[in-house]
């Protein structure tokens, strides 16, 4: 039974390009079959336009995610790449991602032989630099060869955590360590960093961290925005632009 009411919520974030009320042919999602999206309740369903997008529950997860996504979508669009559309859609408590077409990184089929290097680079230099240690599993390479960062479950975390995460993944065995590191700072150098900063502050739904309240949370605890995110996004720009 579809208990959804069919209006527009008019309140989160992006609804204006996408709500969950909005969704066509919507239904569960079996996610042995999905790379990047790890929700215990997750759906899919299609916009008007005909892309496929995915629906994240962020009920279901611990720690709540919809502001690492939100973040994440800031930072991108700061970024000029191309990135994923992400709404949040407060009414229902879901987010909302677009599909990027591919298959994931996986290092024992060769993909990496296969692939736009520069692209990967970029990839992971976005994440690098958005703090998300969330790499392994959501990199997609497409059937052109170029690499794609998805899924934005833990943004913000300092520069020393995300290059110690990436270096326990099979990705790190393959990339030189100089090269991300330019390709890092010429996406920073693209950015706007006080004007990013005060994007970042003044959103709506960053205002408050959601993770933090009284209780005290494990600093490495995996999803959600923790206290003290937006700091380290800045200063992490801030060290790639210098």
């Amino acid at each position: 039974m579809d208990d959804r009411v069919f209006e527009n919520t008019g309140d989160g974030y992006n609804v204006d390009i996408m709500d969950y009320s909005g969704l066509e042919d919507l239904e569960s999602l079996d996610l042995d079959n999905v790379y990047g999206v790890n929700a215990q309740e997750t759906e899919v369903g299609f916009r008007e336009d005909g892309t496929r997008i995915y629906v994240k529950d962020v009920d279901s997860f611990d720690e709540d995610i919809a502001q690492s996504h939100i973040a994440a979508s800031i930072v991108g669009d700061h970024m000029h790449v191309l990135t994923p559309d992400i709404a949040y859609d407060h009414r229902y408590g879901k987010i909302l991602m677009e599909e990027m077409p591919g298959e994931i990184l996986e290092p024992g089929r060769n993909q990496y032989a296969e692939s736009d290097f520069g692209t990967l680079y970029q990839a992971v230099a976005q994440k690098l630099l958005i703090g998300d240690i969330d790499f392994s599993g959501n990199i997609l390479i497409t059937e052109e060869g170029t690499a794609s960062p998805i899924d934005y479950d833990s943004v913000g975390r300092d520069l020393i955590t995300s290059k110690t995460t990436l270096k326990t993944t099979n990705i790190y065995d393959y990339l030189d360590a100089d090269i991300l590191h330019r390709e890092a700072s010429n996406l920073a150098r693209r950015i706007d960093e006080e004007a990013l900063e005060e994007d970042l502050r003044t959103e709506k739904w960053l205002k408050q961290s959601w993770c933090d309240g009284e209780e005290q949370y494990d600093p490495v605890v995996w999803h959600g925005l923790l206290e003290g995110s937006i700091e380290n996004i800045i200063n992490t720009i801030r060290v790639f632009q210098n």
